[in-house]
């Protein structure tokens, strides 16, 4: 297929889903109480932050990381030598990176063609992992984009990938007889299983991640 957009890249990662869920909570909140009750009661956090050079935070000032930094990076999962864990060894990567739709995202071509059944939260849960912390949706940038050109956009907790695992493996759902390429819509539903089924088998949340 070639590319209707070179100019993006997306990636799915793997995170902390209590964690970010929290780290939003939080911040949203514009109340620096907040985020400093969180670093206190929160252990996973305290170290992560000490992890990455950040020791004797107590609120968010003494932070110079952005919002959208400071959610991948205190959320993702990594190995034992700082290395981001993979979801897929790299082959959904590969393939759903950078996909034939108006904006190079496999999540919007699945929008455009794939048909859900009545009572079905496929389209609602992907709509979520592709946008819902975009500027076109919360109305300010400051969870999607940090530093060196990181854009988060958006995410799914575990229990959500849990859900859409199974509502793409055992619900019924059809493919749009206008579909832009024959079996497109089949390839990324493929390679995005392999995501959801790596992240649900060790409880984790993922994230949809841009690359300008």
């Amino acid at each position: 297929m070639a590319s209707g957009n070179t100019q993006a890249f997306y990636t799915f990662d793997a995170i902390e889903s209590d964690i970010f869920s929290q780290l939003i909570s939080s911040l949203q909140s514009d109340d620096d109480n907040s985020f400093r009750d969180l670093i206190r009661k929160n252990n996973e956090v305290s170290k992560r932050l000490a992890s990455e050079g950040q020791k004797d935070i107590s609120s968010r000032s003494d932070l110079s990381w952005d919002n959208a930094t400071l959610l991948w990076v205190l959320s993702s999962i990594r190995k034992d030598d700082g290395s981001m864990e993979s979801l897929d060894k790299g082959r959904a990567r590969e393939k759903l990176g950078r996909y034939p739709s108006s904006d190079g995202s496999p999540l919007t071509y699945l929008e455009d063609y794939l048909v859900q059944e009545d009572g079905s939260e496929i389209l609602t849960l992907l709509s979520k992992l592709q946008g819902c912390l975009s500027e076109e949706q919360l109305g300010h940038s400051r969870f999607g984009r940090g530093f060196g050109g990181l854009e988060l956009r958006g995410w799914l907790s575990a229990d959500e990938v849990s859900i859409l695992r199974q509502e793409l493996q055992k619900s019924p759902w059809g493919v749009s007889s206008h579909e832009l390429y024959d079996g497109g819509v089949m390839e990324v539903v493929k390679h995005l299983m392999m995501i959801l089924r790596s992240a649900h088998s060790r409880g984790w949340g993922i994230v949809f991640r841009r690359h300008g």
